[in-house]
């Protein structure tokens, strides 16, 4: 994963999130072309968490990673969340220090 797009224009709903890596750039910009950009972003990368069983009935599971991240100074550009991963996109070059923050909280 490289680039993120943002665009509006969508029936369904008000923006769209397009998740691409960059040798397909031209081609999406050409799908897209009718509608309104919003705003894109270069050299991303993701961390995706896979997040236990009790994950959807624990309060503030979310607002834990998120503030590890934030105190750190950690920019993040998109979020993907499904029952049992979540996904945070940021700049390419905060990943690692992203990781490790991460990675010295034991049990996440």
């Amino acid at each position: 994963m490289d680039f993120v797009i943002n665009v509006n224009g969508c029936k369904c709903t008000f923006e769209t999130t397009v998740i691409f890596g960059k040798r397909a750039l031209e081609d999406v910009k050409e799908v897209l072309k009718k509608e309104k950009l919003i705003s894109e972003a270069d050299n991303q990368s993701c961390i995706t968490l896979y997040l236990p069983d009790e994950n959807t009935s624990t309060p503030g599971y979310y607002y834990y990673i998120l503030k590890l991240i934030a105190w750190e100074g950690i920019n993040i550009t998109e979020i993907l969340s499904t029952t049992n991963e979540f996904s945070i996109i940021m700049d390419e070059k905060m990943i690692d220090k992203a990781f490790s923050v991460l990675k010295a909280k034991k049990g996440l």
